[in-house]
C-alpha cells in the first residue's frame, strides 16, 4: 500500500488537473484499504469517488456505476447494511436501465444487494427468499452469459449457497420459537 498511496501524492504533485487518473490512484488506496482490514477508512474516500464520479460523469456511466459497487462493497465490510441494500437496490435499478441485465457490473450490484441481506442478522424470511431468488437468476444469467467457470459465476453460486444458508438458518429459528 504504500507504493499505491506514493503513486497517488506524485498524481497531486505533477498532475494535479488530471483527475481521472487521480481517482483511480485514490480508489486503488480505497480498495486495498479495504482488503487490509481499513474499510472505516476506506468508506469516506469510497463516498467522495462516488459522489465526485456522480457530478462529473452522471449516475448511468459505467464509471460512476463501478464506483458505486466499490462503495456498497464497502457499506457491507463495515456492517452498514440497511444503507447497502436501499443504496443497492437504487444502483440495480440504474445498471439494469442503462447497461442491461446481463451487464458484468449489473450482476454485481445483485450480489451486493443479496449480499446486505444474508450477512444482516436483521433480515426478514421475505428479505432472505428475495436475495435467494436474485442470485439464482444471477447464477442463470453468468452462466449463459460468461460460461460456468467465470470468476462472476463462481461467486454467484457461493452467494446463492451463503444466502440459502441464511434463510434455512432463519425457518429453523422460527420454527423453534413456535415450539417452545
Amino acid at each position: 500500500m504504500p507504493f499505491l498511496e506514493a503513486d497517488l501524492q506524485a498524481q497531486l504533485r505533477f498532475f494535479p488537473n488530471d483527475t481521472a487518473d487521480i481517482m483511480s490512484a485514490q480508489s486503488s488506496v480505497a480498495n486495498c484499504m479495504l482488503v487490509s482490514g481499513r474499510a472505516d477508512e476506506a468508506l469516506p474516500i469510497q463516498r467522495r469517488l462516488y459522489a465526485l464520479s456522480v457530478k462529473r460523469r452522471g449516475k448511468e456511466k459505467e464509471e460512476t456505476l463501478m464506483n458505486a459497487v466499490n462503495l456498497a462493497q464497502t457499506l457491507i465490510v463495515t456492517g452498514d447494511y440497511a444503507e447497502a441494500r436501499a443504496f443497492c437496490r437504487d444502483q440495480l435499478r440504474l445498471a439494469r436501465k442503462h447497461l442491461g441485465l446481463d451487464h458484468r457490473l449489473t450482476l454485481r450490484f445483485v450480489q451486493k444487494r443479496a449480499e446486505a441481506v444474508y450477512l444482516d442478522d436483521d433480515a426478514t424470511g421475505d428479505d432472505l427468499e428475495e436475495a435467494v431468488q436474485m442470485l439464482h437468476d444471477a447464477v442463470a444469467r453468468c452462466r449463459r452469459v460468461f460460461g460456468a467457470s467465470y470468476p462472476l459465476t463462481v461467486q454467484s453460486q457461493t452467494m446463492l449457497f451463503k444466502a440459502e444458508t441464511a434463510r434455512l438458518r432463519a425457518e429453523y429459528h422460527a420454527s423453534e420459537e413456535n415450539v417452545v
